[in-house]
């Protein structure tokens, strides 16, 4: 496989090489061989846990699987606040995709992306899983702000991911994480979805019905008949997860940003937006105008929230009550003046949720009204593709380059050192 390097001063490997690139979100896990464009395999994260009584659990894992509701089961994630928390579940995705799509060598090179506030207890948990479960010959834990840095085709930049979990502000510069200018929150995709369903279920006076829970016929009239079921078995989380696939199809495609903050009435004649739908249907048959109370649920990004509500926590990263263009001013103002103007002309977008419509323009807008004059900020953001895949293509870049290759964790060191001195190979 030939690596296409996007690294500042033209470097190319052409160097054979047979890493597999992991980079599991919250919402959805991704695998695939060092060199590639997009990664091979995607699932998602969160997956199916049925006990069973012939020695094991059953795992649900496909798309497939997980639609098909059953009582008792389990959704588990791999991942709490952002962070790989459940190695078991990271073993099942691992297996599933090994297992049934990417043609794995034997004792298989492991680049993993990681958050930048992972704890050390954390990612030894994952050396122990790749060196000891899986036979990896060697692996490496790459922060994820750098390897989105290097898909963006840059070593320093202000990245801002806007994920699942949360949104993340992290300067890079020269490919290392600036630690102390972090700025994050809990606020992300799933928080947006939580908050349209709230609206939904005001507009249309009951809670959104999942999917499974309805029964669509026709009558003999050749009417559109929808009946809800009852399923009393089905456990809280996949209830509560099935719920959030259904809002998660109504915000992709009734929801946006304004590009200031305007009213409604001034806002409403613009919806909806070129190519998209005038209204949406719910599964049990309830019918969503586009409207501005809708579209703008994103806005919430921007506001101010009470930490005491937020889930804030304290810690080496604690969350930040403040809006998204303020976090990416806050940690500007915390980097030394040297740098400022570089990341200031170099503020990247990735994510899932960086896709919402807009968002790169108000962003700028909100970001261009903190700072002083004297700078301009630029929003750099790539193709859908690529802010989705951002941290999975960068460490396909990384770790198909012939100079990384030295930087590997070898199975032999692993041995030599254990999990714990070997983490200090990646996180200091």
């Amino acid at each position: 496989r030939r690596a296409r390097s996007l690294l500042p001063g033209g470097m190319y490997c052409g160097d054979e090489v047979h890493a597999v690139v992991v980079d599991i979100g919250t919402c959805n896990a991704r695998f695939g061989f060092a060199g590639e464009d997009c990664p091979k395999v995607i699932f998602s994260s969160s997956v199916g846990c049925l006990d069973s009584d012939q020695g094991g659990p059953t795992w649900a894992i496909s798309d497939a699987e997980l639609a098909a509701r059953r009582d008792g089961m389990v959704m588990r994630s791999p991942l709490k606040a952002g962070v790989i928390d459940d190695v078991e579940v990271v073993h099942q995705l691992w297996c599933r995709a090994t297992e049934t799509t990417l043609q794995m060598p034997e004792k298989p090179m492991v680049m993993m992306s990681q958050a930048s506030w992972a704890t050390a207890a954390q990612r030894e948990q994952l050396l122990e899983l790749f060196f000891e479960k899986h036979g990896a010959a060697g692996v490496y834990l790459a922060e994820s702000p750098v390897l989105a840095a290097y898909a963006a085709g840059r070593a320093t930049a202000l990245m801002v991911e806007c994920g699942g979990s949360g949104c993340c502000v992290a300067p890079v510069v020269d490919g290392f994480v600036l630690r102390r200018p972090i700025q994050r929150s809990n606020r992300g995709g799933i928080w947006l979805s939580e908050q349209l369903e709230e609206v939904l279920a005001a507009k249309t006076g009951h809670p959104v019905t999942p999917k499974h829970a309805v029964r669509r016929k026709r009558s003999a009239a050749g009417e559109l008949v929808c009946s809800t079921l009852e399923f009393p078995g089905t456990h809280e989380t996949y209830e509560r997860q099935a719920r959030l696939w259904t809002v998660d199809a109504v915000k992709e495609s009734m929801c946006g940003l304004p590009l200031w903050r305007m009213p409604d009435e001034v806002l409403a004649p613009h919806l909806p937006l070129p190519r998209r739908p005038q209204e949406y249907e719910l599964p049990d048959g309830t019918l969503v105008a586009a409207a501005p109370d809708i579209y703008r649920v994103p806005e919430k990004l921007f506001d101010t929230v009470d930490s005491s509500t937020s889930g804030a926590t304290a810690g080496k990263f604690p969350l930040s009550d403040a809006g998204l263009h303020q976090m990416v001013y806050d940690s500007i103002s915390a980097c030394d003046v040297d740098i400022r103007k570089e990341i200031i002309s170099n503020i990247v977008l990735t994510g899932g949720t960086s896709q919402l419509p807009y968002l790169p323009e108000r962003l700028h807008r909100e970001v261009t009204s903190l700072l002083p004059t004297v700078f301009k900020a630029k929003i750099v953001a790539p193709e859908p593709v690529e802010r989705r895949f951002g941290v999975w293509i960068g460490g396909s870049i990384l770790s198909s380059l012939g100079s990384f290759q030295q930087l590997w964790l070898s199975k032999t060191e692993y041995e030599e050192l254990g999990p714990i001195l070997s983490d200090q190979r990646f996180f200091q």
